[in-house]
């Protein structure tokens, strides 16, 4: 008898899955909830019956021992399986059924009928296989498939009532992908646009787990230095220190999506080995309530700025708003851009004592103390789009 601990567990696994993008993340969950059932082999696939096509399938990590066989069975058995899979989805009751019991055939005419199954036995001695369409209205026809080998055929029948029980929490979960995939595939419209930007963006769900990224967030939190995103989804800070301002900056703003806080945007300078400027990130919170992305859509996004990018940097705003001079505006161009003081007298042909002069009235006009909060002022003024 499995554990009731374990059937938890799963079950908060099934309803992780809709924000995962990773085919490797559920392949991971297929793995643990048959493994939890003494199983090795299975499958789980989504389909449409309306479009007519597999939205996705994913098959346990114990078929990846033989690559070759995946490439041959999609070439060779797919035709002849899909009609099992056809016969599957038409029974809505949550019943496991074997390949015999939905192709109305006998055991000793499985192999010359359904090849597949006859390849299945030969390559990994998968002895039957056992479906069960997971939905039970007709709009999709997402099927679970148990495959057994012959020391697996013994599983006791309170497993089995067990994990028909898991069934309807598939089914949910499938269901809420679905919806989740409609609302990503929304926002990375959005977000396409916002590749030119040389502001990383990050959307996340309430719970503070990154569900979209564009290109510039994906460059900073792939280099690892300072800030990442887990596995599970999580962003990961540098230090416990900046780790708990940030989630205490994630509860604020998921306060005011609840409608429960009044909290404002926090920003968090995270410093970053070798001597590089600290990330800047932007916490705020996101709501949608015109249904312009979706009815009510609620999260939180997190901007990431790298000061040391500066290649679509301009300051050009910031001279008009401040009253800088020419030599200024230029001055708090080469200092955005990451020159020292005296870079910045060589650049110009002025004395250091010149620039260092400069520079502190471009921070006083600016109200800055840093270039870092230069650079994230002169991406307010001026939004930084990529000229490419």
């Amino acid at each position: 008898m499995v554990e009731l601990s374990r059937i938890l567990d799963l079950i908060s696994l099934l309803y992780d899955l809709p924000y995962r993008e990773s085919d490797q993340d559920w392949q991971e969950v297929l793995d643990r909830f048959l493994s939890t059932f003494g199983f090795s082999f299975g499958s789980v696939d989504l389909y449409a019956p309306l479009q007519g096509t597999f939205e996705k399938s994913i098959r346990t990590s114990s078929y990846s021992k033989s690559e070759e066989f995946a490439r041959v069975f999609s070439a060779e058995f797919m035709e002849t399986d899909l009609r099992a899979y056809q016969a599957v989805a038409a029974y809505r009751d949550h019943i496991f059924r074997s390949d015999d019991e939905v192709m109305g055939i006998s055991r000793s005419q499985r192999h010359n009928i359904m090849p597949a199954s006859k390849a299945l036995y030969q390559v990994f001695g998968i002895e039957e296989r056992h479906a069960v369409c997971l939905n039970t209205h007709g709009a999709w026809a997402d099927v679970l498939t148990v495959q057994l080998t012959e020391k697996q055929r013994s599983v006791p029948q309170s497993d089995w009532k067990m994990l028909k029980a898991l069934l309807p929490h598939w089914a949910k979960s499938f269901e809420l992908y679905r919806t989740f995939n409609q609302l990503r595939l929304r926002f990375e419209t959005i977000l396409a646009g916002l590749d030119r930007l040389q502001l990383g963006v990050c959307v996340l769900t309430p719970n503070g787990e990154v569900i979209l990224k564009n290109e510039e967030a994906r460059r900073i939190v792939g280099d690892a230095r300072g800030l990442e995103i887990s596995r599970a989804g999580k962003m990961i800070l540098s230090s416990d220190a900046h780790q708990n301002a940030f989630d205490q900056a994630l509860g604020s703003a998921r306060d005011v999506v609840s409608g429960q806080g009044m909290g404002k945007s926090a920003v968090l300078a995270v410093p970053r080995p070798g001597g590089e400027s600290p990330c800047l990130v932007e916490v705020t919170p996101l709501r949608d309530d015109t249904g312009v992305l979706q009815a009510s859509c609620r999260g939180i996004i997190v901007l990431l700025v790298d000061p040391d990018n500066t290649e679509s940097i301009s300051t050009k705003g910031m001279e008009l708003l401040y009253g800088l001079t020419q030599a200024e505006s230029e001055v708090c161009a080469l200092v955005a851009k990451g020159l020292t003081t005296p870079q910045i007298s060589d650049a110009r042909n002025t004395s250091v004592e010149t620039a260092k002069s400069q520079v502190k009235r471009v921070m006083e006009k600016t109200n800055t103390k840093s270039r870092v909060q230069l650079v994230r002022l002169a991406h307010h003024v001026n939004v930084p789009i990529s000229k490419s």
